[in-house]
């Protein structure tokens, strides 16, 4: 799916000035956006997530001309597998200053998520010399994100009300992961952390192997969206 929506995103990042004309969104003829003061909005690519996909609308307020600050709340649902029971919510916080013309931004990504689903991993009791294979539990993991982003905006609708917005940036988040209803002296299998401990050796590593880790990890913030403004 991900492959599908890459053209259109390309197109808009190369061609969103020229779809209809406009020289710049302040100074082309109708609707003016930047004098609005709300807005709501979709962020489509969050319905694609691999295992929890987030779904909710978000609104947006202009402080002044330069300056937009939005929420997003979302409840957590299950995309393709659905014996996972995914459950919870997620609020994304964003502050945006626009340059002169309006078109690209800069602004900070504050977001946090507490969600819990269904999961199966290997353990084992090194002092009992016992295993647990694909041992079914439920994970509930809870975490804090803040990043700078920088993105790019752009009207796909001849009266400017219709805008298109795309951002990333990098930055830190802090993660915790608890394994409910673990047997005593079980941790999880060393695999596990091998294959993913590059995200974050501090994160997954040393006494980090039981039911429950945390820590900081590297946050890379990617967000579309689709605006409209009354």
């Amino acid at each position: 799916m991900s492959k599908l929506l890459l053209p259109f995103l390309m197109l808009f990042l190369i061609f969103p000035g020229k779809m209809y004309g406009q020289k710049s969104p302040s100074k082309s003829k109708g609707f003016d956006y930047t004098k609005k003061r709300f807005g709501i909005f979709i962020s489509p690519a969050s319905f694609f997530e691999i295992k929890n996909a987030t779904t909710g609308i978000g609104m947006s307020y202009r402080l002044s001309r330069k300056w937009e600050i939005a929420a997003e709340p979302g409840y957590v649902y299950d995309v393709w597998d659905k014996t996972l029971k995914s459950k919870g919510a997620r609020i994304i916080l964003t502050a945006k200053r626009f340059f002169s013309k309006g078109r690209l931004f800069f602004g900070l990504d504050v977001r946090a998520k507490a969600y819990s689903f269904n999961d199966e991993q290997d353990f084992v009791n090194v002092s009992a010399n016992d295993s647990l294979y694909k041992y079914k539990h439920r994970v509930r993991t809870t975490f804090i994100g803040i990043a700078p982003i920088f993105g790019i905006r752009a009207p796909i609708s001849k009266n400017k009300r219709f805008v298109f917005q795309f951002n990333a940036g990098v930055g830190a988040k802090y993660r915790d992961v608890d394994r409910k209803n673990i047997p005593a002296g079980f941790t999880l299998h060393e695999k596990f952390y091998r294959a993913t401990e590059w995200i974050s050796p501090e994160y997954y590593g040393g006494e980090a192997y039981g039911s429950r880790i945390s820590g900081f990890t590297i946050y890379f913030p990617l967000t579309i969206r689709y605006v409209y403004y009354f």
